[in-house]
């Protein structure tokens, strides 16, 4: 397992890689605010916003407001000319051909006004974007966390089949010890009969349990499938790629409390912004 410190070096000189390669210098950088919490789940996480569809078209439309920042300026002039067939009589002489250049001016402060409005769309497609991020972000963790929760029902439920496997096998031995000898009882055939009769009931309640954490696991598996659908279809892969999971999970503490976590929200949510 590698330390957290190896972790960051690796995303930053993955960050470094795309500023060089695919001119996304920004975008990885915004990248080294991924909280870790597993080694596996931050390089799925560096995979989906690296690859997603949506947070690329996000990127772009910011990177296109901003060119349209250095846009407003003075209208390109008109240029007009005309030849005649023949001398048109003038003051000055006959005139042969018309030229005329004109160049319109714009009210005073219209030109950075514009800029200004520019600027503050290109700020506002940047919170979008960020916003963008974020909600890929949390799909791909909350998909892998329901991921998590899944491979720990099934691995739950197996073993309490195994259990129920057990205590089938005891109870079959008790069920045919019961026809065996009754020793000395007052009415032995009766006794025999009781011991037999409750030693099948538990067997088949047994059964029935057995079967319905059967049909627990199925269901559960079968729950499971869309969810790595949609995971690899957060990363833009393959619907059936591996997704590697951890064997043990802990469960996450928040140390922040709830007025903590509302301040954050109004100073630092995208949309807000």
């Amino acid at each position: 397992m590698k330390t957290r410190h190896s972790i960051f070096r690796r995303i930053n000189l993955f960050s470094l890689w795309l500023f060089r390669k695919k001119g996304l210098g920004l975008l990885s950088f915004l990248l080294l605010n991924i909280s870790l919490q597993a080694q596996t789940l931050d390089e799925y996480l560096i995979i989906a916003a690296e690859n997603n569809p949506g947070l690329k078209a996000a990127y772009a439309r910011y990177e296109a407001s901003l060119e349209r920042i250095n846009q407003p300026g003075l209208p390109d002039p008109e240029l007009r000319a005309g030849f005649f067939f023949r001398p048109m009589e003038r003051f000055m002489g006959n005139q042969q051909a018309d030229i005329q250049l004109m160049q319109m001016f714009p009210w005073f402060g219209t030109i950075g006004t514009q800029k200004e409005e520019a600027n503050w769309m290109a700020q506002a497609q940047y919170q979008l974007f960020l916003e963008e991020k974020n909600r890929l972000l949390f799909e791909v963790k909350s998909t892998w966390f329901e991921l998590i929760r899944l491979q720990e029902e099934i691995r739950i439920e197996k073993e309490n089949l195994e259990f129920l496997e057990k205590y089938e096998r005891l109870a079959l031995i008790k069920f045919q010890a019961a026809g065996g000898n009754p020793n000395s009882m007052s009415n032995p055939s009766e006794m025999i009969a009781s011991s037999s009769n409750n030693s099948m009931r538990d067997v088949l309640q047994i059964q029935i349990s057995k079967r319905e954490l059967e049909n627990s696991i199925e269901q559960i598996e079968a729950n499971r499938e869309p969810l790595q659908i949609k995971f690899n279809q957060l990363l833009n892969r393959d619907i059936r790629a591996a997704i590697q999971l951890p064997s043990e999970f802990s469960p996450i503490q928040l140390e922040v409390g709830k007025l903590e976590v509302l301040d954050s929200i109004r100073n630092n949510h995208p949309l807000l912004a």
